[in-house]
């Protein structure tokens, strides 16, 4: 029955991902800080994605981890995520302050995790960290901005978490966010939404390949 409590217990942490983006994206606007103009967050649908995300990731991670605190240090981790990830979509802007705070948090609270459970590792987790940010570091010079400095800051938070459980899902994770990005774009472009000029935020598909790498 922990399952229950947990999905209930991310729907719950969904919503208040939302409540968060929503004065994050208010926040950046009234700073005029934004660079796009997206209002996804305002609609209905956007938070019940949330929430119901939210949920069977905390399911997800509650029949993949043993222990407790693993679930909800994972948990919590992927609430921070979905609030990035609607941030970005709306502003295309990926708020510093949760991110940094995340990344401590995460460090910290894998640490923890570790002394019960053996499934990941420190070394590992650090490792990986430092991996994620090189190689979307890499990336934005090689892009020459078109990668921004936000998505690189985002890095070790999801080499954190890929990395704890094993340096393959560091790649992993990148790798499923260039594919899912760029199986965006072409639809996009395909449709007439955008141009290849246009300007689509890549946090979000950082965000979904970290699920990946995590919980493929």
């Amino acid at each position: 029955m922990n399952y229950i409590v947990w999905t209930i217990v991310g729907l719950f942490f969904g919503w208040r991902a939302h409540q968060l983006a929503v004065r994050d994206i208010a926040a950046l606007r009234q700073q005029q800080t934004t660079f796009g103009e997206a209002h996804f967050s305002q609609h209905r649908i956007s938070a019940a994605l949330c929430v119901m995300g939210s949920g069977a990731l905390w399911w997800a991670f509650s029949q993949r981890f043993d222990y407790d605190i693993t679930v909800v240090v994972f948990g919590m981790w992927s609430a921070l995520l979905l609030r990035v990830f609607l941030v970005d979509v709306d502003t295309h802007v990926l708020p510093r302050r949760p991110i940094v705070g995340g990344t401590v948090l995460g460090i910290v609270g894998l640490s923890v995790a570790s002394v019960w459970d053996n499934t990941g590792s420190v070394s590992q987790m650090l490792l990986g960290a430092v991996v994620m940010w090189l190689a979307l570091k890499i990336l934005e010079l090689i892009s020459r901005g078109d990668l921004g400095a936000g998505d690189v800051s985002l890095g070790p938070l999801l080499g954190l978490f890929t990395g704890w459980l094993a340096l393959e899902r560091v790649f992993i994770a990148l790798v499923a966010a260039f594919f899912i990005g760029g199986l965006f774009a072409i639809a996009v472009v395909t449709l007439g939404r955008a141009s290849r000029r246009t300007f689509i935020a890549f946090g979000p598909f950082l965000v979904l390949g970290a699920y990946i790498g995590v919980l493929r």
